[in-house]
């Protein structure tokens, strides 16, 4: 499952990545990657993305993370932060950099926790980010809210 969420105003995209990537949600993932890249390049200004990846979570396949290459292609300046302690999905990284190598404004880092992401990202940026604590908040709730609603009835 793929959830996100997304600031305009500062540029800024949460996203969390539990148990498998279908096709939808890759596709909600894409969606929402492109509209930050498009936003930051019509503003001029860096885009910063912190995708967090739950343990649960699988790595997208070859075919998946091609296209997260193609995409990548669309930034300008990003700040881009991956929170696994997975050794698979940071290889995904390092694949996708094989495929679509960064440019000097476009900084990618690996943490295992948000809190390291935030700091890193916070230390680029030159400042504060109180936006991400709330954006991961959203997600969270987000994926709280899903995971009830897929829960099975129960009966009495």
């Amino acid at each position: 499952m793929y959830f996100s969420a997304y600031d305009e105003r500062s540029l800024a995209l949460v996203s969390l990545q539990t148990g498998t990537f279908t096709e939808a949600g890759f596709a909600r993932a894409l969606a929402a990657i492109e509209g930050l890249a498009a936003d930051a390049a019509f503003r001029g200004a860096p885009a910063t993305w912190v995708s967090v990846v739950g343990p649960s979570a699988e790595p997208p396949n070859a075919s998946m993370r091609k296209r997260l290459a193609d995409a990548n292609r669309n930034f300008g300046a990003l700040r881009m932060a991956l929170v696994t302690t997975s050794v698979a999905h940071r290889s995904v990284l390092t694949a996708i950099h094989w495929l679509n190598p960064p440019r000097p404004d476009q900084l990618y880092a690996t943490f295992a926790s948000f809190e390291e992401a935030r700091g890193w990202v916070e230390a680029q940026a030159g400042a504060a980010m109180p936006v991400l604590g709330e954006l991961l908040e959203r997600v969270r709730r987000e994926a709280d809210r899903d995971s009830v609603s897929r829960r099975p009835a129960q009966t009495k």
